[in-house]
């Protein structure tokens, strides 16, 4: 399963024309939840909203169900690494909100 996503250029979840955001191959600008028989680790920050965190473990569930894997949930230090699935409020997550002010400034 992959996920693409570019929530800092402001473009919406799901595409207007139909395109999809999940795939059995991998895009050039994606990168696999799930790959090697290991799960890409889950960040969201402790001082998001709850319902933000609640997604985050839904995520990680939905995850497990199609791939009988767990991916690793953290909330209080981010993981190390190239591939991290961040979840986060923009403006209220810390993490995400750094994140992506140093994507846009690149």
């Amino acid at each position: 399963m992959l996920l693409v996503a570019n929530l800092c250029a402001g473009q919406a979840p799901s595409a207007a024309d139909g395109t999809s955001y999940v795939s059995a191959k991998k895009p050039k600008d994606g990168f696999a939840l799930v790959a090697g028989g290991k799960a890409a680790p889950l960040y969201a920050s402790a001082e998001d909203w709850p319902g933000v965190l609640r997604a985050a473990k839904d995520l990680q569930a939905d995850i497990n169900r199609v791939t009988k894997l767990t991916p690793t949930l953290t909330t209080d230090k981010a993981p190390t690494g190239k591939l991290v699935v961040l979840v986060g409020t923009l403006g209220k997550s810390p993490s995400s909100t750094s994140w992506c002010a140093a994507k846009s400034s690149t």
